[in-house]
């Protein structure tokens, strides 16, 4: 975090999704560019970092396809414990 402060990469907010965070455009061998985002929650220590190889995608879009694809996730995986598929 230190080193996006000296770069002077500047702190953004999202009043949305009410969260702080900073965006970095990356360049990964074999993958190209890509854009992280590194932000902390309210009332959480943790910084996350998220990775989009969509490098105009806006915070507030990423985050709403990743909260999508998270129920997503967690539907396939309650189904999986369940068992139901199999029936």
């Amino acid at each position: 975090m230190q080193a996006l402060k000296k770069e002077g990469s500047d702190e953004k907010r999202c009043r949305k999704w009410n969260t702080r965070y900073y965006e970095v455009t990356v360049n990964y061998e074999g993958v190209g560019d890509a854009k992280l985002y590194l932000c902390r929650f309210p009332y959480q220590k943790d910084w996350r970092v998220f990775l989009s190889t969509n490098t105009s995608l806006k915070f507030a879009d990423m985050m709403k396809i990743y909260s999508i694809s998270l129920h997503k996730q967690r539907f396939w995986n309650r189904e999986k414990c369940l068992d139901i598929s199999g029936v």
